[in-house]
């Protein structure tokens, strides 16, 4: 009689619609990761202090078995950062609240990445010097999807730092080339791996989140709405910034903040748009915009203008940044070609910033490539591509 009633219970139980079940959502998965990072802050193995140097000085500590120890020590943490790369949709916490907090917005997840970050790098080194290419490059691209899901949602820091990994990424693969170029199949996939990437984030897109979750805080905390309070325990609440208009009694608070978000918001705007140049006339078009503030805001009330002002991301810089990276990519995209094709396919493969070849110059294991771009941040843009293992 119990079967049969249990049968009955569960037949009585209707099954699951798959619109009952949320979309899944790699932040959840990066966050099992960082939990179980070894350490105070993680579920895993503590590491002593030796092994958590080599994690720190990822990229000269010793391939030996120490090292590998270590990394068993990371072997969950990382197992997750493969479970999310391998999701497309993620959707971090402080993504909810950049409307809500603006610049006071809390991204814990940018700061757990770098152990992940460091552990995944080594690891991959580690592989590569241990005849697993193929799941070193598999470390490596996790390590790319991570860096494009934290660029959305984590506060222009967090796309910052995401550059930063992808930086260290193509570093890796390119001092590794001559391993790609030894097995065709494994070149071949490295190149389809990179085409699979999904787009990186655009900095203007960026630029944007970032001002419209600073123009959300304003309107929060002016308490224009009795039943959303800021919240006072995380930190102090900025209040309501009254412009002169309001100072005068010409405005109401909602037309006071109205004026002081409009203000910002439209030279944050402008701004945007005066830099949308090529790199190399980005500090001009910077410097002719500050030039000229008190005339372009001449008509403007007078704190809201301020306000406007005191609060500019340093869009130039950013966008700089944002140029720089691209051009590594186009290093790394140039590298490969020319493991495959040989310095021949380096005309299909130009400087995007300087419209010829890439620079090369032979050194004792490979070659060094050089962008033109270089001159334009004043400071060099070099890959170091080896073409033989270091010492032959």
């Amino acid at each position: 009689m119990r079967g049969v009633a249990l049968a009955v219970v569960c037949l009585s139980v209707p099954a699951a619609d798959a619109a009952d079940h949320p979309t899944p959502n790699a932040a959840l998965l990066y966050w099992h990761a960082f939990a179980a990072m070894p350490g105070p802050k993680g579920s895993g193995d503590k590491l002593t202090e030796d092994e958590q140097k080599r994690v720190d000085e990822w990229e000269t500590a010793p391939l030996d078995e120490a090292t590998g120890r270590a990394l068993k020590k990371h072997a969950d943490a990382l197992a997750y950062l493969h479970r999310g790369a391998a999701i497309a949709y993620c959707l971090w916490g402080s993504q909810l609240d950049l409307r809500r907090d603006g610049i006071g917005t809390r991204c814990p997840q940018v700061a757990s990445a770098h152990g992940l970050r460091h552990a995944a790098l080594l690891r991959a080194r580690y592989r590569f010097a241990n005849g697993q290419a193929h799941r070193a490059v598999d470390d490596l691209f996790a390590l790319l999807q991570f860096a494009r899901h934290l660029d959305v949602g984590s506060s222009l820091i967090g796309v910052l730092v995401g550059f930063g990994i992808e930086r260290d990424v193509i570093r890796v693969l390119a001092s590794h080339m001559w391993v790609l170029a030894a097995d065709a199949d494994l070149l071949t996939a490295t190149k389809a791996k990179w085409v699979r990437l999904p787009p990186a984030r655009p900095m203007v897109d960026a630029l944007r989140e970032e001002r419209d979750g600073f123009l959300g805080m304003i309107r929060r905390h002016a308490v224009l709405d009795p039943n959303d309070q800021p919240d006072d325990e995380i930190g102090t609440p900025i209040g309501f910034i009254p412009t002169l208009g309001f100072l005068l009694g010409s405005e109401t608070v909602p037309q006071s903040v109205a004026t002081l978000c409009d203000t910002v918001e439209r030279h944050t705007e402008r701004l945007i748009q005066a830099t949308a140049v090529s790199p190399e006339k980005i500090a001009a078009a910077e410097e002719a915009f500050y030039a000229n503030w008190d005339k372009d805001t001449a008509g403007d009330d007078l704190i809201a203008a301020v306000v406007a002002r005191t609060f500019l991301p340093a869009v130039g810089n950013l966008r700089r940044t944002e140029a720089e990276m691209q051009t590594r990519r186009a290093m790394l995209c140039a590298a490969l070609a020319v493991a495959e094709g040989g310095s021949e396919t380096l005309k299909a493969n130009p400087d995007p910033f300087g419209n010829t070849p890439f620079k090369t110059r032979p050194i004792g294991s490979g070659y060094e490539m050089t962008s033109a771009l270089g001159t334009v941040i004043d400071k060099p843009l070099v890959l170091l591509v080896r073409t033989a293992k270091s010492g032959k």
